[in-house]
């Protein structure tokens, strides 16, 4: 594992022990008192904004970290996988939606001359297969088909439902849409336990993933 990705899970794992601190200290203090309530409604709430930034801090630290890790090994376009040309002339294809029709020819022409091309491959490391939008299990499938990481792009099906339950709170409290105390109070301290719990075991899967992949050379072809 790069020590970047060993840094960025070590990271992402403090986070972690913060959150579940957070819950067993509002687990420890129940009580009838309407104010008190409502702040431990409002700590549910935060976490759910909280872990969404964990994962998405991680994912983008994590494929950077791939990237410069290809980088640095000096592989030639000639010799990595299909897919990663994807991220390998994003530029170019970016450039491509607003030529005109006979320019958009020959970008395409040399775009895919460059897949024989026995020159090492440079990926701009800030360029990674997402969309800004809070991470999915749709993000990670595609960031799987992207890369071209071997196995699963979940732990479990149980980690797509527990992203979209995160993605769909983290956006409607962020946008304003729901009232952080109404929000967390139909949220248990054991159901954020198990929350953070699946959350955590998306990290690992992507930090072994990524390991494995670049441990067995997966990005050759």
């Amino acid at each position: 594992m790069t020590q970047a990705i060993t840094d960025a899970l070590g990271e992402a794992s403090s986070a972690f022990d913060r959150i579940r601190n957070d819950l067993n200290f509002a687990d420890s203090r129940f009580t009838r008192d309407p104010r008190e309530r409502d702040r431990i409604a409002c700590l549910n709430a935060s976490a759910y904004i909280w872990l969404a930034s964990i994962v998405e801090r991680f994912i983008k630290r994590a494929l950077s970290s791939i990237l410069d890790e290809i980088n640095a090994r000096e592989v030639h376009r000639e010799h990595i996988k299909y897919s990663l040309f994807a991220l390998a002339v994003a530029s170019e294809l970016d450039s491509m939606e607003n030529s005109k029709k006979l320019k958009k020819w020959r970008q395409r022409a040399k775009a895919f001359r460059s897949v024989t091309d026995p020159t090492p491959v440079v990926f701009n490391t800030a360029v990674i297969p997402i969309d800004g939008r809070t991470i999915r299990g749709d993000h990670l499938e595609t960031i799987w088909e992207t890369l071209g990481l071997s196995g699963d792009h979940v732990p479990h099906p149980r980690c797509k439902l527990a992203l979209s339950d995160l993605a769909e709170g983290r956006n409607n409290l962020a946008h304003g849409e729901i009232d952080p105390v109404a929000f967390g109070r139909r949220e248990t301290i054991s159901d954020m336990r198990r929350l953070v719990d699946t959350i955590e075991d998306v990290v690992f899967h992507v930090c072994e993933a990524s390991q494995r992949y670049l441990a067995n050379n997966e990005y050759i072809r």
